[in-house]
Parts: structure tokens; sequence; C-alpha cells
């Protein structure tokens, strides 16, 4: 048992020589080792394992890994193991401590680890930046707009706009009466003696305008107005002046031949005859359809020669001696109009309107067409109805003293109450004629008539002066 006290007691002596030594040693340590304070608590953690046991130093050993984990714990620990020198296997302990906080160190160069930091260098990130998706875009736009070169086509155009300035200025005067196009203003120019041939003067303002002599042969001159115009001897053959105003012109030896005036104006025209033998030819063939005509218009010996004057107005109107041959008349009113010694050959006046003051004596209507018409009151005494069709007719009170028939067609034709004195019906076509209260007294050639006893002579004057009520028959021509 002393045995034991006294090798305990050696130890530890040798404890304290060794701690003694490894006090004067430690700053060497410290140099050749680690200043980091994972060393200072690896050798004060081996200092304090002896006093917890002397029999086991082998622990003591272990203890420093367990330090490393917990650094701020083993901080605490050397205060508490510096007091206790005394434990002399602590130098065992301690030279096997060294080595392992040298170890520490290489933990300690992970810090290059932390270079790893140019992984970050996606810098190549800001080369997605100029994508060059947007430059190949933009890049064809520029084609598109090379096209422009049109712009360059445009600017040689000011130039020679700039020189039209220089030029508007000094016509000024002249443009109103020398702009010959479709609504021309020419308005009260003098236009005497100019040609306006085939021109297209559509809607043209002539009013006021001097126009004699003027040519406007196969012109276009729809809807023109020629209001208040002198046309006097203007020449209009041909023309195309339909709705055209003439209104108060003065058509004196203006020619109208083949004109087509559907739908003028006449009223107040003055469109007096001439004693020249070109005035016959003045409307010849020309289209007169629905032109109402001043009332009491002087048209004498006015030329209608085929022209088509349907539908149109000419009550009152005065055509004595004018030219209507092969003229259309057809529901053309004639009221009141005067027709003595008119050229009506082969005229169609079918549906014609007359009154008891129109009046067709002495003109000629050969071959003239009024079948179908309905007349009181008509006035054709020595008219020459040669050949002409008045089938299905009435001109019942009117007058055809001296009239002559020749091969008319009379058929069904009204003549009741009618004074046909001296009338000739030499072939005349009398079937179904009436003739009832008629005055046929000295009428000649019945004789040569056609189907004379199918006409109907009740209370008739017959052409021997007897009545037919006179008669046992009753009829001028018994069968």
């Amino acid at each position: 048992m002393k045995f034991k006290t006294l090798a305990a007691l050696a130890a530890a002596a040798c404890m304290s020589v060794a701690l003694a030594a490894c006090a004067d040693d430690e700053p060497d340590l410290v140099a050749l080792g680690d200043t980091s304070p994972v060393a200072a608590v690896a050798q004060s953690t081996a200092t304090s394992a002896p006093p917890t046991s002397a029999t086991m130093p082998p622990t003591a050993t272990v203890a420093p890994p367990t330090a490393t984990s917990e650094p701020p714990t083993a901080t605490v620990a050397p205060p508490t193991s510096t007091p206790e020198p005394t434990d002399t296997p602590a130098p065992t302990a301690t030279a096997t401590d060294v080595p392992t906080a040298t170890a520490v160190p290489p933990t300690a160069t992970r810090k290059p680890t932390r270079t790893p930091i140019p992984t970050q260098t996606p810098r190549p990130v800001p080369t997605l930046w100029p994508t060059p998706t947007y430059t190949p875009t933009a890049t064809p736009v520029p084609p598109t707009a090379t096209p422009t070169p049109v712009p360059p086509t445009a600017t040689p155009v000011p130039p020679t706009a700039t020189p039209l300035p220089t030029n508007t200025p000094e016509p000024t005067p002249i443009p109103p009466c020398s702009t010959f196009s479709p609504g021309a203003n020419l308005a009260g120019c003098d236009l005497r003696d100019k040609d306006f041939t085939e021109d297209d003067l559509t809607g043209a303002n002539f009013e006021g305008a001097t126009l004699t002599t003027a040519n406007f042969s196969k012109a276009t001159l729809t809807n023109a107005k020629f209001n208040g115009a002198d046309i006097k001897a203007a020449k209009f053959n041909g023309a195309q002046m339909q709705g055209a105003d003439l209104s108060r012109t003065n058509v004196t030896e203006a020619q109208f031949r083949d004109a087509n005036m559907d739908g003028a104006i006449l009223t107040g025209a003055i469109i007096r005859a001439s004693r020249r033998a070109h005035n016959t030819q003045k409307f010849r063939g020309a289209t007169l359809t629905n032109i109402v005509f001043s009332n009491g218009v002087n048209l004498s010996g006015v030329g209608f020669i085929n022209a088509d004057l349907s539908n149109s107005s000419l009550i009152n109107a005065n055509l004595e001696d004018a030219d209507f041959r092969n003229a259309t008349l057809r529901k053309t009113d004639l009221s009141g109009a005067s027709l003595e010694s008119a050229d009506l050959g082969a005229a169609d006046l079918r549906d014609m309107k007359a009154d008891n003051n129109t009046s067709f004596e002495k003109a000629d209507m050969v071959k003239a067409n009024l079948s179908e018409v309905v007349w009181t009151n008509a006035k054709f005494d020595e008219a020459d109805l040669s050949e002409a069709n008045l089938k299905d007719s009435s001109f019942e009170r009117s007058s055809f003293n001296d009239v002559k028939f020749s091969n008319a067609d009379l058929e069904d034709a009204d003549f009741s109450n009618t004074d046909m004195e001296n009338a000739d019906f030499d072939g005349a076509n009398l079937d179904g004629t009436d003739f009832a209260e008629a005055d046929l007294t000295g009428a000649k050639n019945m004789d040569e008539a056609q189907d004379v006893r199918k006409a109907n002579w009740d209370d008739t004057d017959c052409p021997d002066g007897t009545n037919s009520d006179d008669i046992e028959s009753k009829e001028c021509y018994p069968n």
C-alpha cells in the first residue's frame, strides 16, 4: 500500500516537471502549430483530463476530437484546467495532442474552396441580352423601306407644277369663253361662227350667249342651257339635245335636222320661219318628244319632216304651211292649233288631241294615219285625205266639205252629224261607216265607193239632195 502511494507521488512529481517543460515550450508550439483557438482548446482539454482520473489517460486523448466539434464550450474549460498543473501524466497526452492540433489547419486550408465562386461567372448571360433575334427582325425592315425610291420620282413633278401658276394668271380674263368642256360656263360669251362639231358640252351654260351661225353639228348638248341665247342661223344637225333648255332663244333660221331634242324646253323660243328653202329642214328627223311649246308658238312654215313630236304640246300653235311629212304626232295636243295648208302626208296622228278650234283646212293628209282618233268639231274642209286611214275614228259634228277620200279606209268610222258636202268618195271603203244625220249633199263618186250599202244612212242627206228618211228603204243606197 505504501508502495502504491509512493508510486503515485512519484508520478505526480514527474507530471509537474512535465507541465513545467510544457509551459516553457508553449510559445514554440504556437509558432509551429496554429494560433487558432482550436489548438489552445485541444491543449486545455488534454490538461483537464488527468484530474478526472489518474488511472485513465487514454480517455484524455479521446477528448480533444470532441472539443473540436464544440469550440465555444472548450474555450471555457482552459481556466479550469490551469489551476491544476499537478497531474504529471498530462505530458504523455500533450505529446499526442500536438499532432491532433496540427491536423486542424488542413481543415482551415479549405478556404480556397471559396474560389469556385468563379462558377458564378455565368457572365455569358449578358451575351444573351443582345439577342440576335432583334437584329434580324430589324434588318429586314430596311429592305421594305428601300422601295421608297418613289419619292425621287415625285420630286421632279413639283418643278413641272411650278410653271403652272405662271400660266394661270395670264389667261384669267379668257377662260370663261375659251373652255369648251362638259359643264363649261359660257354664259354671255360671244361665240358667233364658233365650231363645236362633235364636242361634248353636256350641261354647258350658254345663257345669253351670242351663238349666231355657230356650228353644233353632232355635238352633245344634253341638259345644256341656252336661255335667252341668240342662236340665229346656228346649226344643231344631229346634235344630242335631250333636256336642253332653249327657252326665250332666237331660233330663226337655226337648223335641228336629226337632232334629238327629247324633253327639250322651248318655252318662249322664237322659231319664226324664213323664206329660205332650208327652213323646211329645220327639225328634220329631230326628236321633239315630251316638249311643251309655248302657248300660241309660231311655227308656220317650219319643217318637221320625219320628226317625232309624240306627247308634245302645241296648244294654239300656228302650224300653217308647216311640213310634217312622215312625222309622228301620236298623243300630241293640237287643241286650238291651226294646220291650214300644212303637209301631213303619211304622218302618224293616232290618238292626237284636237278640239273645235283645231283646223286642218286645205291640209295635205295623203296616206295620213288617223285611225282610232276621236275628234269633235274638227275642220278638214278642202283637205286631201286620199288613201288615209280613218278606221274606227270619230269625227262627230266636224266639217269635211270638199274633202277627198279617194281610196281612204273609212271602215267603222263615225261621221254622224258631220258636214261632208261635195266630198269625193272614189274607191273609199265604207264598210260600217256611220253617216247618220250627216250632210252628203253633192258627194262625188259614191257609186265607186266600196261597200256603200253597208254604211249607216239613218236620216242622212243623200248626195242627190234627198233625205234617207224620205226613201222607203230609209237608205241613200238601198240594196
